[in-house]
Order: structure tokens, then C-alpha cells, then sequence
């Protein structure tokens, strides 16, 4: 993998982290560049102000973003505009808290001689915040490079920054959305609106601890509805109604990147 960049995101003072992500870097023979994150409790209002629209935020989430959300989205950027001004053609984009299979380098290997017009691939995805469930893909215009892994193009929402390659050209197309932020990062990069998005399946990335539970329960409105969600995660109606939901999804015709 030495002729694509892997780009870490860190925080200097998550020292814990970068070992963690180095460490299994390393063990693949992969050498990672780290790119120092912008801590968004560090912002001012002033900067604030100059990278957000909130008040588009607002019209689209009746909220604005928060320090993290704004500091995250700012340390994609900082990737994005390094690969312009450096002319970096392709590189996979980590976070700190990421979990790599071992399969990685292969993948990316077999990624970069597939014949799609793929400008951002998701190494890592999750749908929404319901955990245990990888974002569907359409059963139209797959592209295997293994036996194991296919490309995919994305029929719901993929959610995660935590692990995903992209093209110069993706890069561009995401710095001219990123003028002013207006929503989290993770609903920029599976955006087929704004650039050719694959998913891969199964996924080779996924984030260390982040989803040991199917349904965020601290999202719930009350203790009751908290209550609702775990009895109908224990009788198994959650998990069938979503794969029903996420199977009619896969069937519905999409058109052929240009």
C-alpha cells in the first residue's frame, strides 16, 4: 500500500488512540500519516461563524452543529485540501477510533483497478444510529473484486467517516460543499448528490466500541420509550423489520453513474 496514502485523524492529545490505530497500521505494513484534528471546543465564535451556516443547520436539523460535529467536518477538510494542493490522486481517510480487518490492503488494491467511475468509497458504514446494521446496498450495478467483497451503490444513508478512500476529484467536489458547513461530515461523504459513492460489503473498518447496542437508547425521548426499544430488541422485531425495510430498498432501480 505504498502507493496510496493512508491519512490518520488525530488528536494531539489522544495519545491513547494513535497508538491504538498505529499499532494495527503496523501490523499490516501500512505507514500512516497523521493529520492533527481541529478540536471544535477550541473554536471561537468568530470561527464559528466563518465555516458555519447555522442557520441553514438549523433549517435542515432544527439544530445547530456542535463543537464536535464542526471539528470534525473541519479535519476532513484539511485532508481534502491537502490532496489538492499536493495533487494526491487517491488516499484512504482514517479515524483514530477505527478498527481495520486485516483484509484492508487486498481490498484497497483490488479497489484501485475496478472499473467504476467511483469518486468516494466507504470502507466503513452504518445505517443511522441503529447499530448492528451495515447500510444496504442496491442490487443493481454491483461490482465484485473478490469472492468475498463486492462495490455497491448506497440505497439508505451511510453513516461513519471512521474509515473510507476517495479520489482527488471527490476531494474537490467535497471543498467546494464545504465552503460553509451545514451538516455533519458523514452526510457529505455518502452523498450521491455531490460525488459517485460506493459502499463496500462487507465492511473491512468499523469503530472500536462505538456500537455494542442495536438502537442508540440515549437518543430515546423517555425511560419508557428506552424501555420499548430494549423488549422489542429482545423479541427480535426490530431486527426483522428493518431487514424487510432494507431488502424492498435493494430491489428499487437506480441509474448508472456518469
Amino acid at each position: 500500500m505504498k502507493k496510496i496514502p493512508i491519512f490518520v485523524i488525530n488528536l494531539p492529545q489522544s495519545t491513547d488512540r494513535k497508538a491504538y490505530i498505529k499499532a494495527q497500521c503496523e501490523s499490516m505494513g501500512i505507514s500512516p500519516v497523521f493529520i492533527d484534528a481541529v478540536n471544535g471546543k477550541e473554536l471561537s465564535k468568530s470561527d464559528i461563524e466563518r465555516y458555519v451556516d447555522q442557520n441553514r443547520v438549523k433549517k435542515l436539523f432544527g439544530r445547530e452543529l456542535l463543537l464536535g460535529e464542526i471539528g470534525c467536518a473541519l479535519s476532513h477538510k484539511k485532508i481534502y485540501q491537502k490532496m489538492v494542493d499536493e495533487n494526491i490522486p487517491y488516499a484512504v481517510i482514517l479515524e483514530d477510533d477505527a478498527t481495520l480487518e486485516k483484509d484492508l490492503p487486498i481490498v484497497v488494491k483490488k479497489i484501485l483497478t475496478a472499473p467504476l467511475s467511483w469518486e468516494l468509497i466507504l470502507l466503513g458504514h452504518y445505517k443511522s444510529n441503529l447499530k448492528g446494521f451495515k447500510s444496504p446496498i442496491s442490487l443493481w450495478h454491483r461490482q465484485r473484486i473478490s469472492s468475498k467483497f463486492l462495490l455497491g451503490r448506497l440505497v439508505d444513508f451511510g453513516f461513519g467517516t471512521h474509515g473510507y478512500m476517495i479520489t482527488l476529484k471527490g476531494a474537490k467536489k467535497i471543498l467546494s460543499e464545504l465552503k460553509y458547513i451545514y451538516k455533519p461530515i458523514d452526510h457529505y461523504t455518502p452523498d450521491s448528490n455531490i460525488l459517485n459513492v460506493y459502499a463496500l460489503y462487507p465492511t473491512v473498518i468499523n469503530v472500536q466500541n462505538s456500537f455494542d447496542t442495536l438502537i442508540d437508547e440515549n437518543r430515546a425521548r423517555s425511560n419508557k420509550d428506552r424501555l420499548s426499544v430494549v423488549l422489542l430488541k429482545k423479541v427480535g422485531i426490530i431486527n426483522a423489520a428493518i431487514s424487510v425495510k432494507n431488502f424492498i430498498k435493494t430491489l428499487k432501480p437506480i441509474k448508472k453513474y456518469k
